[in-house]
């Protein structure tokens, strides 16, 4: 399963989450690639302070989206079992 993929079911496997729909599931994929391109996000276990501050200097992350997108993605490693 890739990580739209995931993205597109997450509501179902955790509780209280709303549906994404598909336009919010390409965007949180394109803000990964753009993370990793970066080098932001390498696939750390965790997020860090020193990701959130990169975050800070390249993007205006105000409703912490990119965040978000590396919080999602962990999930989705740990769902996928890697």
């Amino acid at each position: 399963m890739e990580f739209i993929d995931y993205l597109k079911i997450r509501h179902t496997l955790t509780s209280g989450e709303k549906q994404l729909k598909d336009n919010s599931a390409e965007q949180y994929n394109k803000r990964l690639l753009n993370l990793k391109r970066l080098k932001i996000y390498n696939g750390e276990p965790e997020l860090t302070e020193e990701m959130e501050k990169q975050i800070a200097v390249h993007y205006n992350d105000s409703v912490k989206a990119y965040s978000r997108t590396i919080k999602y993605y962990i999930e989705y490693m740990n769902y996928n079992g890697r």
